[in-house]
């Protein structure tokens, strides 16, 4: 083994973390999976050896601002390991292979048998009672106070203990007062992985957790198609003395970092869902969406297209991710030997038993480049064959291409055009007279990708293909 990585960290009860204490690679990553963030084991005095050389993650949850001196308060220092910051999320999540089927294969849920208003607004946190902390939950029922007329209740996951269930309730009729009503909190019982994810779809909106976020439960909403609302808070101050609050750290970054992979093709839309701060503007933002239903429309149109197989979002493009880590770990061991700082990748043998030292250099992180697709092709049309079609001769010229269609015979042109007005977008002709709304939904979260073929122009001839009544897209993408 030259590289290893652990993705475990502190959590669970393997004993992963006793094996890499032991060194059995030249190259040891911390892969920030089960512990989220840095492993601690850094600031060796000379001689001795840190556990790990490097650490993955990504810009979003360390930032330039963790890797220079007050790294240590963000949860992270260089002093410890490398960053190695992926092009999007590091988080990986395999839910577009394993989840396919028992989440998209059947009907929607069915609300009443839940336990929840047909005709409400669903506000949903699922994260176990150590994560929900007081100020998030008073800030929900600030939420739940202004939206009494859209019937909102908030659909929490049962708490372990009986009386913890007892003081949310309590805690909750003593915020709303005369608000207050049974139906308004809902608890759901634990079920198994697959009936959870369904289940899920139930949903209108997701609730970030503001200390620990949201992480393997984040890619699960967002994989229903639920839109989840978090917070980036950017906390250095001016003077750089201040302290950073504990929400500003790597645990508390990351529920952005999977919302930005999600709408990585349309950035503008996850402005949304992100807020700059945990209080006023985090309300805000979940006050806005629940009374502006087409902007909410728009986000889960977006999702459905991130979890397509021909054009999965990063958040679910697990082939690029594997890619990436692979890029990664060649870029961390070209590092050790350009450095020369290892041992053992000093000669032609290599020793099993022989640590790195705890400090590289002054490099704090290796930022691994993004992967360019070669070609994307999108398809706009009312018709699934005409769409077909179109794939079948693509592919047969251009094997590579990535193929994106979009259907959508339902919505009326005049929906669309309304939903693209309320968004702020200027439509083409064409698309005044004749968009439905999955079109625009097309439109808005594949914009970059005319960018991206006109990049490539310079290195290849570019093949442009109208389907018949399509003319006057090229006009809107411009």
């Amino acid at each position: 083994v030259d590289v290893l990585v652990d993705l475990c960290g502190h959590a669970g009860t393997s004993n992963v973390l006793d094996i890499m204490a032991l060194r059995p690679a030249p190259v040891q990553i911390a892969g920030a999976m089960g512990t989220p963030g840095p492993m601690g084991d850094g600031g060796q005095p000379p001689g001795e050896h840190a556990v790990y050389d490097f650490a993955i993650c990504d810009s979003v949850v360390v930032p330039d601002g963790a890797l220079g001196p007050r790294g240590a308060e963000w949860g992270w220092g260089h002093q410890e390991h490398i960053a190695l910051r992926f092009p999007t999320t590091y988080f990986v999540c395999d839910h577009l292979r394993s989840a396919l089927g028992p989440v998209w294969g059947r009907g929607p849920p069915d609300r009443s048998s839940l336990g929840l208003p047909e005709d409400g607004f669903v506000l949903a946190c699922m994260n176990r009672g150590h994560k929900v902390d007081e100020s998030s939950f008073d800030l929900w029922m600030d939420v739940l106070r202004e939206t009494t007329s859209q019937r909102t209740v908030l659909w929490l996951l049962t708490p372990a203990s009986n009386s913890t269930r007892v003081a949310l309730k309590a805690r909750a009729r003593r915020l709303l007062g005369q608000d207050f009503e049974e139906w308004r909190l809902v608890f759901a019982s634990v079920v198994p992985r697959d009936e959870h994810l369904w289940r899920l779809r139930a949903a209108d909106l997701a609730l970030d957790t503001r200390y620990y976020n949201s992480h393997t439960l984040g890619c699960d909403y967002l994989y229903a198609g639920v839109p989840m609302v978090t917070a980036l808070v950017q906390p250095l101050p001016a003077d750089g003395v201040a302290d950073l609050p504990p929400e500003a750290k790597f645990a508390s970054r990351v529920g952005a970092s999977l919302v930005r992979a999600a709408f990585a093709d349309a950035p503008q839309l996850s402005s949304l869902l992100v807020a700059q701060d945990w209080e006023a503007r985090y309300t805000e933002k979940i006050l806005h969406l629940v009374h502006h239903p087409e902007k909410l429309h728009a986000l889960r149109t977006v999702l459905a297209l991130g979890r397509s197989q021909d054009h999965p979002s990063p958040l679910f493009n697990m082939p690029v991710w594997a890619r990436t880590l692979e890029r990664a770990a060649v870029l961390a061991w070209s590092h050790m030997q350009e450095r020369d700082m290892n041992p053992a990748l000093r000669g032609s043998g290599i020793s099993r038993r022989e640590g790195a030292s705890s400090t590289l250099g002054d490099l704090a992180a290796i930022d691994i480049p993004a992967e360019l697709p070669l070609v994307q092709a999108i398809v706009l049309s009312r018709s699934k064959e005409r769409c077909r079609f179109f794939h079948s001769v693509t592919s047969v010229k251009l094997p590579e291409a990535s193929m994106l269609a979009a259907v959508d015979p339902m919505a009326s042109p005049a929906r669309a055009v309304d939903t693209a007005r309320r968004l702020g977008i200027r439509l083409a002709p064409f698309w005044e007279a004749q968009a439905t709304v999955g079109q625009i939904g097309c439109l808005l979260s594949h914009a970059l990708a005319w960018e991206q073929l006109v990049a490539l122009a310079k290195r290849r001839e570019r093949i442009a293909i109208d389907p018949p009544g399509l003319e006057g897209v090229e006009e809107t993408s411009q």
